[in-house]
């Protein structure tokens, strides 16, 4: 039987619906499922679905004389109407065309649900009267008498309730009681948050404040926990007695199942977009993950934290790139972190790379072998070849262009950058162009490969902060789609990289403003470059997974400077910037 159309049913949905939102939802699915027109009767009430749409109303006509029709074998036909109980509550009928082929296997689907929907509706019922009771019958006193300490511990949730200054109550479920021990006199923030209190006990008291609408001070509270190897999840209710709010109520519940398979769904669609990277660009990817490697073998909890910030950055966004979400997340959580003034400590570390090697996972037997198009040279075939234009006195020119055959060729290296920008084009609604003029350079020596890892800031930059979406460049005159342009040239004493687009350009006196904030120069053109190249200087408001650490440029600028070349920004409000790095050979 096919599940994509069947409700959730559990005693969790029971808390969320109301019995019309229930019949609402399942007469809606049970007429997409049949293809036919289907009716929902509860009681006295009958809800229609026909064409996609629902009708509420009163029972009456051809559908109350069916809703008689019942019997202890099942369903039963009228004509061409199927009529198939619920309990003792009410019944579904559904409409098949005259001589349809599969109205029985369809009547039984429909039919396994009637149990079910008939114990879901007790369940919204059950829930919306304890809602009730709790809302607006809830005192000291009441809260104590046995009935409903009955009731809160039949509900598979667990139940607690708070005073406003924090203290828990006695009023606790059985359920809360296994899932969080016996708390009673507790301060809340205690319970949920023992190791780290303060926040949670600043949110609370927010809360209690009562300024905020209690949804928006709730949302602050911790949502989600672990304890005792399972995870716990909570939500957040005000306890009004008299128009006064008094207290406040938290549901607990045992997630760890639901999270357990949430986290395996978002593995398997990670594996997917990593293969898929993998086999797209195969060369590409084995380079990211040394250059990973490499990275993640540098990071130290005694570097200086504008290093340490600018490692992070990159293998964050070199990890976004090819489908390593977990890794990509983790970075930013570490950044964070560090902003927040933690140290990176060795175990922040060890987590980062248990994370990476987890994401390679199964993977690492694809990243041996060699992709095809290209002929592959040994080395020993290629220190032969050497030799021996060497010893026939082949002209230099000659030599010197085989001998940079040892160092990558920077079409290689720029597929990933061009990809990466016109999918994070796509994810912010914006349409771009990427040109690539490579003109067939290769790396004037191993240590550029450093500025080409780096590059990914670059671009990043220019798609999130520069180019504007269709609507934006419609204003300002511009063609919808935008235009970025990565350029690499080989001369006898330079090779340069660039990366130019047509967007908005940089806000200088934006700049001018956060600089002087910071203390830093910034009257003269070239000040202003050298402060949005500094490290910490973003004029993003709020930092973001893409950009907006300030510290993307000044990797650029230390990777571009370390191999002794130079660095510059020219930008025109409107027109565009192009970053360029000029080193030499």
């Amino acid at each position: 039987m096919a599940t994509d159309w069947r409700l959730p049913l559990s005693a969790h949905l029971a808390q969320q619906l109301d019995v019309n939102g229930l019949a609402h939802e399942l007469v809606s699915r049970i007429g997409a499922r049949a293809e036919a027109p289907a009716w929902v009767v509860l009681g006295d009430e009958c809800w229609a679905w026909a064409d996609g749409e629902v009708a509420r109303g009163p029972l009456d006509g051809d559908v109350a004389r069916r809703a008689a029709l019942r019997s202890d074998d099942g369903p039963v036909f009228d004509g061409d109407v199927a009529v198939i109980p619920i309990g003792a509550r009410g019944s579904v009928q559904i409409g098949f065309e005259p001589g349809r082929p599969d109205r029985e296997s369809v009547t039984a689907d429909v039919a396994e649900l009637g149990p079910l929907v008939a114990s879901l509706v007790d369940g919204v019922e059950m829930y919306q009267a304890l809602d009730l009771v709790v809302q607006q019958e809830m005192t000291a006193a009441v809260l104590r008498e046995e009935h409903i300490k009955l009731l809160m511990d039949s509900m598979t949730d667990g139940l607690v309730v708070c005073a406003l200054d924090g203290t828990v109550t006695g009023t606790q479920s059985r359920a809360a009681r296994d899932l969080l021990g016996d708390c009673e006199g507790a301060k809340i923030w205690d319970v949920l948050a023992p190791d780290d209190p303060a926040m949670t006990r600043l949110a609370y008291e927010q809360v209690a404040e009562n300024l905020l609408p209690f949804e928006v001070s709730a949302s602050l509270l911790p949502t989600e926990l672990e304890r005792d190897d399972r995870v716990l999840r909570m939500s957040y209710g005000e306890v009004v007695e008299g128009g006064e709010f008094v207290y406040v109520m938290l549901l607990v519940r045992d997630a760890t199942a639901e999270v357990a398979a949430e986290r395996a769904d978002a593995e398997r669609r990670q594996l997917t977009n990593i293969v898929s990277h993998l086999i797209a660009d195969h060369g590409g990817f084995v380079s990211f993950v040394h250059e990973v490697e490499e990275l993640l073998a540098s990071l130290r909890e005694d570097q200086d934290e504008a290093t340490l910030a600018r490692r992070l950055h990159t293998i964050k966004g070199n990890a976004a790139i090819f489908g390593f979400d977990s890794v990509a997340s983790r970075c930013h959580a570490l950044e964070e972190r560090i902003q927040s003034g933690a140290t990176f400590a060795s175990a922040d570390r060890e987590d980062l790379v248990a994370s990476w090697r987890e994401a390679l996972g199964g993977i690492s037997a694809m990243l041996d072998g060699h992709g095809g198009g290209d002929l592959l040279l040994l080395r020993g075939e290629y220190d032969r070849l050497c030799i021996a234009l060497e010893r026939a006195g082949t002209p230099e020119p000659v030599r010197e262009l085989v001998a940079s055959w040892e160092n990558d060729a920077v079409r290689d290296l720029l597929v990933t950058p061009s990809r990466q920008a016109e999918r994070l084009a796509r994810s912010l609604g914006k349409r771009v162009q990427v040109v690539v003029e490579h003109n067939d350079a290769r790396l004037p020596n191993a240590g550029a490969k450093m500025l080409f890892r780096n590059l990914v800031h670059l671009v990043r930059n220019a798609i999130d902060h520069g180019i504007e979406t269709p609507e934006e460049r419609a204003r300002g005159g511009k063609a919808p789609v935008g235009r970025l342009l990565i350029t690499t040239l080989r001369e006898a004493s330079a090779f340069t990289v660039s990366v130019q687009d047509d967007g908005r350009g940089i806000d200088w006196d934006r700049v001018r403003a956060l600089a002087s904030e910071r203390g830093l120069p910034a009257s003269t053109p070239e000040e202003l470059f050298a402060a949005l190249a500094s490290d910490g200087l973003s004029t993003r408001a709020q930092a973001s997974e893409i950009s907006g650490r300030g510290v993307g440029l000044g990797a650029v600028r230390q990777a571009c400077e370390g191999l002794g070349g130079t660095f510059d920004i020219q930008s025109e409000p409107g027109s565009g910037t192009t970053f360029r790095c000029v080193i030499p050979v």
